[in-house]
């Protein structure tokens, strides 16, 4: 082979699957490869969304490499209340919705009595609300109450993934949750559960914030992208203003500029009757999944 000959390289579709997810990041896009990691990730086995249900047929029919961006209308977070002598400690979770379970404890271990500052703090991210498998751990060792400190707690949880301080501190320490003689489970402190769901999300969700970097705003994030399916709530299509937005905004990117046929046909190659209803838009420069004559038609 001589050194001036090119070698063709061919690289993976880049498919965006864009609604709402029961849990996980949002507006942040995700890479996801197995219906398994989506679960870890954004699903619940306590609800059944449709963004699974399309991934799951994405995937049985050959996708190898998804990518998810999670919608979410809702404006509530998860709460830790972990008590203590000037008041509790309060945490929030990072992502929002009833469906982020999250759980906390406090111990004092390897903590000399002149630290009485100082504290252990462990998060827990589970499966969901009924099934405690924890999916995700923090650890925070010796932590202190104590803004001075070098080991802050406000310092700390800049690192964490799951939980920020909500309001300010308490002043000390918050009560040990961990006693000789109590059931794992019951030295834990849980976040509420107790919360109706949100609304179905509208057009206006889908297309999100160019400011605030939401909906399909999100994708610029993204270097490359060939396909974007969104996903609406409950049994809808997309409408108007979501697939006329979604339209101007992607093509003035000049990533994506049209909308391709019906999602069964473009990534699973399958009966559109097998997959709830869904907007997709499609790249020009995609020879796989795109043909001349198509570009425009809706999906």
């Amino acid at each position: 082979m001589s050194s001036g000959q090119r070698i063709a390289v061919r690289r993976e579709t880049v498919v965006v699957f864009l609604g709402s997810t029961p849990r996980g990041p949002v507006s942040i896009p995700v890479t996801i490869r197995s219906v398994n990691e989506y679960l870890a990730r954004f699903g619940s086995p306590d609800y059944s969304d449709r963004l699974r249900v399309l991934l799951t047929q994405f995937f049985d029919n050959g996708g190898t490499k998804a990518i998810v961006v999670r919608v979410s209308q809702s404006s509530r977070y998860s709460r830790l209340s972990l008590a203590g002598p000037s008041g509790p400690l309060i945490l929030e979770a990072i992502n929002p919705g009833p469906w982020e379970s999250l759980r906390a404890s406090i111990d004092y271990d390897h903590i000399s009595d002149a630290d009485a500052d100082r504290f252990n703090l462990v998060i827990h991210r589970m499966t969901s609300p009924t099934v405690h498998i924890v999916e995700e751990q923090e650890i925070f060792t010796a932590i202190s109450v104590k803004p001075e400190d070098s080991d802050y707690l406000g310092h700390a949880l800049m690192n964490s993934v799951l939980v920020r301080p909500c309001g300010a501190p308490p002043a000390a320490r918050p009560a040990n949750t961990l006693h000789l003689g109590v059931e794992a489970a019951d030295s834990y402190v849980y976040a509420g559960t107790e919360w109706a769901p949100d609304e179905a999300l509208t057009d206006y969700d889908m297309v999100g914030s160019d400011s605030e970097g939401t909906g399909l705003f999100a994708l610029d994030l993204l270097p490359i992208v060939d396909l974007v399916c969104m996903v609406p709530d409950a049994d809808r299509d997309i409408g108007p203003v979501a697939l006329f937005h979604g339209r101007t905004l992607l093509s003035k990117t000049q990533r994506i500029s049209a909308y391709g046929p019906a999602v069964a046909v473009e990534l699973c190659r399958g009966s559109s009757e097998k997959l709830p209803r869904a907007g997709v838009l499609q790249s020009e420069r995609n020879d796989l999944l795109s043909a001349p004559g198509k570009q425009g038609t809706t999906g």
